[in-house]
């Protein structure tokens, strides 16, 4: 249970806004271009989440797509995405 806690504590150090969350969630449902992430939320934010190593800028594809380390968030993503459809609903 500990690692857990302390997994959901970094978690909230690294992801500290609405609009990184907002990205992630974008990006959990694939990549996605810098045009359509700008939308979402400031290029600070963007370069935050590539700074935790969240993110990654795929030259070839030229476009954003979660990291390993991004996809290991993807259970928390999915319950954030169940309540907002929940919400919606």
């Amino acid at each position: 249970m500990e690692t857990r806690i302390l997994g959901m504590q970094r978690t909230q150090q690294m992801v500290t806004s609405p609009a990184q969350w907002q990205l992630l969630l974008c990006l959990a449902t694939g990549p996605a271009t810098g045009s359509q992430l700008r939308l979402l939320g400031p290029r600070r934010d963007l370069w935050r989440l590539w700074q935790h190593h969240l993110v990654m800028f795929h030259v070839k594809q030229w476009r954003w797509q979660l990291t390993a380390d991004g996809e290991s968030l993807r259970p928390v993503l999915q319950a954030i995405q169940s309540c907002i459809t929940d919400e919606r609903q």
